[in-house]
């Protein structure tokens, strides 16, 4: 297999299983969460690993849109 092919099959993979991914996002609850972000006078998240560095970068957004979060 060359690696143009294995570089292709590697391609579908992740569009595959991020295609899957989005799929399984509930609309409904996204939309709560927003809301309840829009109500929410200061946000306060938590996550170890890298769960933890996700965390943290969506707290700092969350802060470079006008929020305080921590």
């Amino acid at each position: 297999m060359s690696d143009k092919e294995i570089l292709q099959q590697c391609r579908e993979l992740v569009l595959t299983e991020t295609r899957t991914a989005l799929e399984a996002i509930n609309e409904d609850e996204v939309l709560a969460f927003l809301a309840a972000l829009e109500k929410a006078e200061t946000v306060f998240c938590l996550g170890v690993g890298r769960v933890g560095l996700s965390i943290s970068a969506m707290v700092k957004r969350l802060n470079h849109i006008g929020m305080t979060a921590y």
